[in-house]
């Protein structure tokens, strides 16, 4: 298993414990680590790395990841202008508006996916 594991467990019932990073750099295709949960889908304690929590019972703390989206910013005539990585719930950063002789044109997001 690829999980991180606390050298120092098993812990004793009511003892202080601190939550480990993504220490063996586990991975999920277009996502990135969020934290840990002690529910899989995420609707129980979220934990940061070195966090601290008092261990009250046997614990499993499940691994979180937000989505990565790719946002693609194109000015009106279809050009390309530039393809960022959005992590979910964060704003992209668009480019700066282009120019052209006559004056600036704007542009759009295309499509995030």
């Amino acid at each position: 298993d690829d999980a991180p594991m606390d050298d120092d467990s098993p812990h004793v019932e009511e003892s202080h414990v601190i939550v480990l990073g993504n220490t063996n750099l586990l991975q999920r295709s277009g996502h990135v680590f969020a934290g840990w949960n002690i529910q899989p889908d995420g609707t129980g304690n979220h934990y940061h790395p070195d966090e601290t929590f008092i261990i009250e019972d046997n614990t499993i703390l499940y691994s979180q990841w937000l989505k990565i989206h790719k946002v693609v910013f194109e000015d009106h005539e279809g050009t390309l202008l530039r393809i960022v990585d959005v992590v979910h719930g964060h704003a992209a950063t668009p480019p700066s508006d282009p120019s052209r002789t006559g004056g600036a044109i704007g542009f759009i997001v295309v499509k995030r996916f």
